[in-house]
């Protein structure tokens, strides 16, 4: 049964930036997003074609306003907007030029990059 997703794994981060993480709170988090999934899943299933096109509705848009407020939470001022920005120009132009699925490597792959060139240097120790 897979249970991490994009908004578990949001969750378990930001439980341990603010204190430790257990596994009890991951199992949570996960558990209930499984569990919300397959009952939205069902009864998209059983009333999906009575609502008609959801676009009107501007449900077609819920899944990406789930993952931007997800970044949101993690933003760390200019340098989380470059990692972004370099993320979403990567994705974009080689969905424009490139068939397939390679946008999603392309955006993770700049993002890291700008992420590893820009970010902080640890400090030392004295």
């Amino acid at each position: 049964m897979p249970v991490l997703t994009d908004e578990s794994w949001a969750l378990s981060e930001f439980r341990a930036m603010r204190t430790h993480l257990t596994p009890a709170f991951f199992t949570a988090a996960a558990l209930s997003i499984y569990a919300l999934w397959n009952i939205s899943t069902l009864a998209g299933a059983l009333l999906g074609s009575v609502m008609g096109d959801t676009a009107i509705i501007g449900l077609d848009f819920a899944f990406p306003a789930v993952f931007i407020v997800l970044l949101m939470g993690f933003w760390k001022g200019s340098e989380t907007g470059l990692v972004l920005l370099a993320s979403a120009t990567a994705s974009y132009l080689t969905h424009t030029y490139i068939a397939g699925a390679w946008y999603i490597a392309a955006g993770a792959l700049a993002g890291l990059l700008v992420a590893a060139f820009t970010g902080q240097k640890a400090e030392q120790p004295a």
